[in-house]
């Protein structure tokens, strides 16, 4: 009895501690305008929210092992931040792309501190108030903005949910896009705004799925409506992908989506893109809120 007592006592401890091993490889790494979270030497993400950058972004956001799955500021569309928010245009003013040289848009996505609650089980919390406007005029528009991060699950994966409300603060605030083909000056990419996801070179063979629209052949450019996008595929033998699903009372829910997946570039990009089919008008004080559930994943 007393053998089986220790074998039982040995294999008991050695299991606590190897837990405790595994457990104590995640770790914070916070540096002015940043946190990341950390497995051992790899990040498993990182939030950016200097002051000094153009948009707070996540990059990278990691598979186990380090693949990243995003890319930050690629050679083709700089303001590209891996996974972030824009809108388009706000009363007729850009607020998306940059100037390569002074990496400023015309419009101004601002915030000051972040709120940032980082807790024991290695999940986070960020709180910002945003703010966009011109250079030298009043805001326009405020944003109150809540991001909780889980901590990771046991296969690796984790979820990020985005909480976003919107304030009118001019008398009138018209949230526009470039428009979609068949209307007056449309463009092949027109309709993008929003909460997006760029994601890195060697992700360029990922394949986007929707468990409400089948995608057979996933052509350059892909617009339709769902609460669901997954892009997922496989980087140097590592499974996984990023899955963002729409909140049920979202503006114009079911989201429309824009997906571009050109290996040339190459260019792999979606997003759910709130204002594609139509602009979205505001008066003084009025509001609305987006919510987004995004989880990087394992296959």
């Amino acid at each position: 009895m007393r053998l089986i007592v220790f074998i039982l006592t040995v294999i008991l401890t050695t299991t606590s501690i190897s837990l405790v091993r595994a457990e104590s490889r995640l770790s914070w790494s916070q540096q002015p305008g940043s946190l990341a979270l950390t497995d051992g030497e790899h990040i498993v993400w990182q939030f950016n929210h200097g002051t000094e950058q153009s948009k707070p972004h996540f990059h990278p956001l990691n598979l186990r092992g380090g693949k990243t799955l995003t890319w930050q500021s690629p050679p083709d569309h700089p303001w590209h931040y891996g996974l972030w928010f824009s809108w388009k245009y706000i009363n007729g003013v850009n607020y998306w792309e940059e100037s390569r040289e002074s990496r400023r848009s015309d419009g101004r996505t601002s915030w000051d501190e972040v709120k940032i609650t980082r807790n024991d089980d290695y999940s986070a919390k960020f709180k910002l108030d945003v703010c966009y406007h011109v250079d030298d005029q009043p805001v326009v528009l405020t944003e109150q903005r809540i991001i909780d991060v889980s901590s990771p699950n046991d296969d690796g994966s984790y979820t990020i949910r985005w909480d976003a409300t919107f304030t009118a603060t001019a008398d009138e605030v018209v949230l526009d896009r470039t428009p979609l083909p068949g209307e007056p000056h449309g463009e092949i990419f027109g309709g993008y705004a929003g909460l997006s996801v760029r994601l890195s070179k060697a992700a360029s063979e990922f394949q986007a799925t929707s468990p409400e629209v089948p995608i057979n052949e996933q052509p350059e450019r892909l617009r339709f409506c769902a609460r669901s996008v997954d892009y997922a595929g496989s980087i140097d033998g590592t499974e996984g992908g990023i899955r963002i699903t729409d909140h049920p009372d979202n503006v114009n829910s079911p989201t429309p989506w824009y997906i571009i997946h050109n290996t040339k570039t190459p260019m792999t990009f979606f997003s759910p893109t709130v204002i594609q089919q139509a602009p979205m008008r505001l008066t003084r004080g009025e509001s609305f809120r987006l919510r987004y559930e995004i989880v990087v994943h394992y296959q």
